[in-house]
């Protein structure tokens, strides 16, 4: 099995990961959106915890690759595309366990946003995990193939329209958002 890059630097198991950069880690998802808005090639400096002494290590950033789920998975994989990174959005289908869980119609067509970094264009707008993103600039968005193509031709600066779903209610509540594209 191939290093990653943490472990070509030097992390080992059981180090406590203190800071990234200049940025205090106070839980796992503040390194995980610091470094997901950083690209492959870039450098980081860690500082860890490790026995009681506190070491500096350099962590040169890589392509993650994608991972397979196993067919005893549950969860559904999350969908990922480099076409898309800039949504900041981890996403999944929406299947049938997600939408009897969600209380949502067995015919409810979109796409699941199991995660939301918080450095996302989408978190500053108030978009959380569980929402169902249905529709882009009046384009209905049954799965990710369809969210891709509304957002194929988007430039930095466009703002898109963004329709999408709170599961709960009965068939869910309704909201609309206005995205700046980065």
């Amino acid at each position: 099995m191939e290093e990653t890059p943490a472990e070509k630097a030097g992390v080992e198991s059981g180090d406590v990961i203190l800071r990234v950069d200049d940025h205090d880690v106070v839980a796992t998802r503040d390194l995980i959106d610091y470094v997901a808005a950083l690209s492959p090639g870039e450098s980081v400096e860690l500082e860890v915890l490790r026995d009681t002494r506190r070491i500096t290590l350099d962590v040169l950033l890589e392509e993650r690759p994608l991972q397979v789920a196993g067919s005893d998975s549950a969860r559904p994989t999350p969908m990922r595309s480099e076409s898309l990174e800039w949504l900041g959005l981890e996403l999944r289908p929406l299947t049938e366990n997600l939408r009897e869980r969600a209380g949502l119609d067995r015919r409810q067509r979109g796409v699941y946003v199991a995660d939301v970094s918080a450095r996302s264009v989408f978190a500053e707008r108030g978009f959380q995990a569980g929402v169902v993103i249905t529709d882009i600039e009046g384009t209905e968005i049954r799965d990710l193939e369809d969210l891709e193509a509304a957002t194929a031709d988007l430039e930095s600066g466009d703002l898109i329209r963004v329709e999408a779903l709170i599961p709960g209610n009965p068939g869910g509540q309704r909201f609309f958002s206005v995205i700046e594209v980065p």
